[in-house]
């Protein structure tokens, strides 16, 4: 049924386009110029918000139908393994201490919550650190 919701969102976005180029060609040049500015200048205003972001799925679907689950419900949080750690750091294998603490601090500059980040992404940072520090501790 998602299909449906496309289909209609594309329809109106044909309609509304079909409607700015007909009233685009009524107008005077210098008035079509203003217009031509102003859609160009306002998207850009919010590209600055726009790029907190990482995965712009997070933003569109609702939090039960993120999961690949039957039921549309999350998985319940399972302990992650060291080589999905090292992906979400991007560390290789046996990567120093130190290595680590750059990485993690590299990625929480930009995805924690007090600096416009998400949550959900901030917590799998810190789960991957304390993954490989615990790791190393234990090797």
């Amino acid at each position: 049924m998602q299909w449906l919701l496309y289909l209609a969102i594309g329809c109106v976005l044909v309609m509304l386009f079909h409607s700015l180029l007909w009233g685009l060609a009524h107008l005077s040049v210098r008035a079509v110029k203003w217009v031509l500015a102003v859609l160009l200048i306002i998207p850009a205003l919010f590209i600055p918000a726009l790029r907190r972001y990482a995965m712009w799925g997070y933003l569109l679907w609702p939090r039960g139908q993120r999961a690949s689950s039957p039921g549309g419900q999350a998985p319940p949080s399972a302990t992650m393994e060291a080589q999905e750690a090292r992906q979400i750091l991007g560390v290789e294998r046996g990567a120093d201490r130190k290595t680590i603490e750059k990485a993690y601090r590299d990625l929480m500059r930009v995805h924690h919550p007090d600096q416009g980040g998400n949550a959900y992404f901030a917590k799998k940072i810190n789960e991957a650190r304390e993954v490989l520090l615990n790791q190393r501790d234990h090797a």
